[in-house]
């Protein structure tokens, strides 16, 4: 029969296991963070070492990759569009231009 105690000075259950009191620990969601959060994620273990620790200890990382995610989203997807959508309605300006418009 297993035993719970809780540790009011820490906020933790702890489990009876024989003569050992092993903290009951979870580990929360992860979140989905994309195929440019996998990225960052990478670059910062390899190359910001000290960077993607703090993240990670205090627990933000998920967070900050979520935001790339959204931010390389936007700069990828929503920005061509956006300067598609802004030729089309100036087409007078872009009519005469002799430099292309990439």
């Amino acid at each position: 029969m297993k035993k719970y105690t809780f540790d009011a000075k820490n906020g933790l259950w702890y489990e009876q296991c024989g003569e050992y009191q092993l903290p009951c620990l979870t580990v929360p969601n992860s979140k989905m963070i994309g195929r440019w959060g996998h990225h960052h994620r990478r670059y910062l273990r390899q190359h910001k070492y000290g960077t993607y620790t703090a993240l990670l200890l205090t627990g933000k990382l998920d967070d900050t990759l979520i935001i790339i995610m959204f931010v390389r989203t936007v700069l990828t997807v929503t920005a061509p569009r956006m300067k598609q959508e802004y030729q089309r309605n100036h087409k007078q300006f872009f009519s005469h231009n002799c430099y292309k418009n990439a």
